[in-house]
């Protein structure tokens, strides 16, 4: 794992420049910082060396006839499978890296060829000087982020913004681009960032530049929608629970396998929740050794017994951490400052957990990540399917429309879901409240929406349908901003996590799982919620089962990272001042602070997050300050203590 910075058709590079842009991402890789320059050509690398531990490894790493070069951010799962099928063409391998594979691969099989081979998460650039062109791709899924930007008369790409900004010396925020992240907790629009200028290169594509003419193209080489296949649609709807169930076993077991290929050590980070559970469930089996696995608990919700349950029986070495309570919130600014944009805040917490990881030398974690979006876990996805099933329901439309009649309002709740809920974010309306209150949604994703509902097509029940589309646009959007998150808190401690989940073939078969085997009916008392009878990500409830996963974890009503942070974060609001949020919202500070005062949303808690994450954002950006002064104003302002001296 590693950060990379180049610069692309670009004239008169600054070597000192660009090695101070490159050493902004000496977090994600401090075992070795290299550049190389060549004429309008700069490739630099941080790397954590995780296959192949020696410095042949490192990066940039070119043929040895010095035509192809590489520098490369992720893991290729695959890459023992490919480092085979060129070994027998003849091609001699010089080092133990998957980084090498892609270099020969590339060389073997042409761009396009490579790129429909890697499996895994990546972001790299390949400059072939034969050619005189470079290629840059991101992962299908977005796992691995790239971020570009127009410099002069050429192009600087990036794993973090950071870098680019640090170059090209540009610090304005995008102020359109911003209000959907700050308000929304969502993504900026289109390939946007909240920099001005800079943009990330969408999962799934790659960016080809002639160095000859200076010209750059960016195509889409992978869509989501390519994994939908009705045949094995079919196939997984009439399969028998027991053998869909082996499927999925065995799929995942070989997920898991090539997830655990590491030369550096590697641990699981444990949530007690059910996918993690199952991620390390799986792991127990392959591994020759106890697992380890690390694990927060916190005062909000104590589940250390259900976590005992758990590792008592799958033998594992748990590493624990406690609530830091008020240390937790001052570390903010920190993440704020890697995250780049706004994002969950229980990543401090998991951020910890992968500086403990790594003080106790794990350079990799495994996570759950990603089951939740292809299983239907959130709230949010059962009551997209409920009210899909009513909506389309002949009986019970036609009850709320007469039921409207009587009692105003109460028809509200038949409309169709599939005309609002993949646009909102969060997915409810009773969330919206206190965003509408600032600014209107300004969302463009009707044609992504589209797409995912004509790609299942031939599903004949609408309701069916309609929820497989929204988990399908759940995978191709929203995960987005759970990969980002996940990227930017381990890499901040010089972490890997790796999530099994999502292989492509484990994708494949979830896209593929009729929602109806996903979401389920249960009898009282065995769903996650006691009062409900609707059973979300039922299939993988089940696969736990089987591998002997505690009842009390598969039954486990679902719940974030418990982080006791609301409090804190309305007092920072009220003790700190604002001093760019109320110009890019045009709205003074008190008039701000009141709205979120007298708004009677749920939502609100999100918005006053947004605010201040934005505001650190343009502290940090815009003006300068570092992460380390904001946490002492931080501190000041949870005493109710308004640091005078930063007005």
């Amino acid at each position: 794992m590693c950060g990379i910075f180049a610069a692309l058709g670009v004239h008169d590079i600054s070597t000192a420049k660009f090695e101070d842009a490159l050493a902004t991402l000496k977090h994600r890789g401090p075992d070795h910082l290299g550049a190389k320059y060549w004429s309008g050509v700069a490739l630099g690398m941080t790397r954590l060396a995780v296959q192949d531990l020696s410095h042949a490894g490192d990066q940039p790493m070119s043929t040895d006839d010095q035509n192809h070069h590489i520098v490369f951010n992720g893991e290729i799962y695959n890459f023992l499978n490919l480092r085979r099928e060129l070994e027998a063409k003849g091609i001699a391998f010089r080092t133990k890296t998957d980084t090498e594979v892609i270099l020969h691969g590339y060389r073997s099989w042409g761009w396009r060829g490579l790129l429909a081979r890697l499996e895994g998460m990546f972001g790299l650039a390949i400059f072939d000087s034969v050619d005189a062109r470079v290629h840059v791709a991101t992962d299908r899924v977005g796992m691995k982020q790239v971020y570009w930007t127009r410099f002069e008369d050429g192009v600087l790409l990036a794993s973090e913004a950071k870098a680019l900004l640090q170059y090209t010396g540009r610090r304005a925020i995008d102020v359109r681009n911003a209000m959907n992240p700050m308000l929304m907790s969502g993504l900026p629009p289109e390939d946007g960032t909240i920099f001005e200028g800079v943009h990330e290169l969408l999962p799934g594509h790659a960016l080809s530049m002639d160095l000859a003419t200076g010209t750059f193209s960016i195509f889409r080489y992978f869509a989501l929608t390519e994994w939908i296949d009705q045949d094995l649609y079919r196939e997984l709807d009439e399969l028998p629970h027991q053998e869909l169930l082996a499927r999925y076993e065995q799929e995942l077991n070989a997920s898991v396998g090539m997830h655990l290929i590491s030369d550096a050590p590697l641990a699981s980070l444990f949530s007690a929740g059910l996918d993690s559970s199952v991620i390390t469930a799986s792991a127990s089996r392959q591994s020759v050794s106890n697992p380890h696995v690390f694990h927060f608990t916190s005062s909000i919700f104590e589940d250390t017994e259900i976590a005992r349950q758990f590792l008592d029986k799958f033998s594992c070495k748990v590493h624990h951490m406690r609530d830091e309570g008020d240390k937790l919130i001052a570390d903010l600014p920190r993440l704020i400052y890697h995250y780049e944009t706004v994002n969950k805040e229980e990543g401090v917490v998991l951020g910890k957990l992968c500086a403990a990881a790594r003080d106790a030398g794990y350079k990799v974690l495994l996570t759950g990540d990603g089951a939740d979006e292809l299983f239907g876990g959130y709230a949010h996805h059962k009551e997209f399917y409920n009210r899909a099933r009513f909506h389309h329901n002949r009986v019970a439309r036609g009850l709320f429309n007469r039921l409207g009649r009587v009692f105003p309002g109460v028809d509200a709740l038949g409309p169709s879901p599939s005309a609002t809920s993949y646009f909102t974010f969060p997915a409810s309306l009773a969330l919206m409240e206190t965003p509408m209150n600032i600014l209107l949604h300004r969302g463009r994703r009707a044609s992504e929406w589209r797409a995912c509902i004509d790609a299942y097509g031939f599903v004949g029940n609408a309701a069916d349908r309609e929820t497989a589309a929204y988990l399908l646009d759940e995978v191709g959007y929203r995960m987005r901003r759970y990969l980002v998150r996940a990227d930017r808190f381990s890499m901040m401690e010089s972490v890997e996590l790796r999530a099994p989940f999502l292989h492509p073939n484990m994708i494949k078969l979830a896209l593929n799982t009729p929602v109806g085997k996903k979401i389920t009916w249960a009898w009282p008392g065995h769903a996650s919620d006691r009062l409900t009878v609707v059973r979300e990500k039922s299939v993988i409830k089940d696969l736990a089962a089987r591998y002997g996963v505690p009842k009390a974890i598969i039954r486990r009503a679902k719940m974030g990272t418990p982080f006791e942070n609301v409090r804190h974060i309305r007092a920072i609001l009220r003790n700190w001042p604002l001093r760019y949020v109320p110009e890019l919202l045009d709205m003074p500070r008190e008039a701000l602070l009141n709205t979120l005062d007298d708004a009677l949303g749920a939502g609100v808690a999100r918005v006053c997050w947004g605010i201040l994450s934005m505001e650190v954002l343009m502290r940090m950006f815009v003006g300068s300050e570092t992460h380390d002064q904001i946490s002492d104003e931080f501190r000041a302002a949870m005493n109710g203590i308004e640091n005078v001296s930063a007005q």
